[in-house]
């Protein structure tokens, strides 16, 4: 295929050329049309894939032929998108490239300006090979950047309108693929439980998709969730990242990052040394917060004394203790003799002694 490869080479040297002539742009065109013959032969397209860049070329020719072979250019593409998935994320590659006549602006741009064109030719073909990008892709999220860079749904209610009162048939089907896609990708996904942190997640990164922080949101909210969420050192980690966020979203004229970075930084130290005695209020509040939760008690000056412990239950096995015993009632008789006061008794002691092994002789009588 060493033809090819001329080919390549030759539309190369013709669109680098500074103020390319009417014959140059007509050898493109030619070019161009060499390279869909050539397409059409599996041999040619394996050539056609083989060349580094060669998709890239494709777009990039678009600003040096006319509508008719930007027509042939981008049902060449459409094409290309379907042959596997690896040649679809090329041509979506190719096509986020800028235009190099007007740099802020990129191809899939200039592909919804292709659809906003008098030619209703060349509006098929360009509306034809974004749905060929969009049905080719296996990615939702990808889908959804397609169409949000190329900005179709901003006219697409006044394009329909247009195709309806004109009865451009091709270009109602076109429509019709597009909005049963974007039908499919709207259908809404179970949603998980309210306490579940990802709903937030879910509704920063739909805020943030085709911008440029939706790359560094991830790995943002990844990074918060290593935070310690309670005690001093958390509310002061927090706080320091709420202040810098909103230093952050006071715009400043400044582009260079490190200049940047130390304004926003002098400014949060200079707001906490104003507010240093709020802050410090704060973290100790939440310290004594944490220590409640986590069941210690807060220090006083009389501590709390463990309660006594409650005694063991009794054994089945224990034996009962003896029923005291029974005392006899006291006499009720009338004659009984009045009983010695302790004087008497201690007398009587003393004056006799007792008989040994024996018992206490009786008292004598009145």
């Amino acid at each position: 295929m060493r033809g090819l490869d001329l080919i390549f080479i030759r539309i190369v040297e013709l669109q680098t050329k500074k103020g390319p002539s009417h014959e140059d742009l007509e050898i493109v065109s030619e070019f161009i049309r060499c390279l869909k013959a050539l397409m059409n032969d599996k041999v040619g397209l394996e050539g056609f894939s083989n060349f580094p860049d060669s998709i890239n070329l494709l777009p990039s020719s678009l600003d040096y032929v006319g509508e008719r072979m930007q027509i042939v250019i981008l049902e060449v593409l459409a094409a290309l998108c379907f042959i596997s998935p690896e040649t679809q994320v090329k041509v979506f590659e190719s096509l986020k490239r800028t235009v190099p006549k007007d740099p802020k602006k990129n191809r899939l741009q200039q592909l919804a300006e292709l659809i906003l064109s008098k030619n209703v030719n060349l509006k098929v073909a360009a509306f034809s090979l974004l749905n060929a990008l969009i049905r080719a892709c296996i990615d939702r999220d990808t889908r959804i950047d397609i169409r949000s860079i190329a900005g179709v749904d901003n006219f697409l209610y006044d394009l329909t309108k247009e195709a309806t009162q004109r009865n451009l048939l091709p270009l109602l089907t076109q429509i019709d693929f597009y909005e049963q896609d974007l039908e499919k990708d709207k259908v809404e996904e179970p949603e998980p439980p309210k306490e579940d942190p990802t709903v937030l997640f879910f509704a920063l990164r739909d805020q943030t998709r085709g911008k440029p922080v939706y790359d560094y949101l991830s790995f943002i909210l990844e990074h918060m969730s290593l935070l310690r969420k309670d005690g001093k050192m958390g509310l002061l980690n927090w706080l320091l990242i709420d202040r810098f966020i909103q230093k952050c979203c006071i715009v400043s004229d400044i582009t260079d990052p490190v200049a940047l970075a130390k304004q926003k930084t002098e400014e949060l130290i200079h707001e906490i040394q104003k507010t240093n005695g709020q802050i410090r209020n704060a973290m100790v509040k939440a310290d004594l917060f944490w220590k409640k939760t986590k069941g210690t008690t807060v220090p006083s000056t009389l501590p709390d004394l463990p309660p006594a412990p409650l005694p063991p239950p009794p054994s089945l096995n224990t034996p009962l203790p003896p029923p005291p015993p029974i005392q006899p009632p006291p006499s009720l008789e009338v004659n009984e003799e009045p009983k010695p006061t302790p004087t008497e008794e201690n007398a009587t002691a003393s004056s006799e002694p007792l008989a040994e092994g024996g018992p206490p002789p009786p008292p004598p009588p009145p």
